[in-house]
């Protein structure tokens, strides 16, 4: 009989996919069994459409889209997608 892979397992599983296939990752992070993923700013589009269309993605909500600020960072910006 084989167990069935924790959340945790199966975020760590899907970050090395994603670091394996993307070029735009420049970091992930697994945090209380949640996958975080910074990518380059200018392959957002196609970071989001991998994630749609690959077959060990298919994420296919895009549930939130919001907007941070770190006044004190060079990059001031960033827009988070929650999938």
């Amino acid at each position: 009989m084989s167990a069935t892979p924790s959340r945790l397992e199966m975020m760590a599983e899907l970050r090395r996919h994603l670091e394996a296939s993307l070029k735009s990752v420049i970091s992930a992070t697994i945090s209380g069994a949640e996958l975080t993923v910074h990518v380059a700013r200018d392959s957002i589009v196609q970071t989001l459409a991998f994630l749609r269309e690959d077959s060990q993605c298919r994420f296919e909500t895009l549930v939130d889209l919001c907007g941070a600020d770190y006044p004190t960072e060079a990059e001031r910006f960033e827009i988070v997608y929650h999938m």
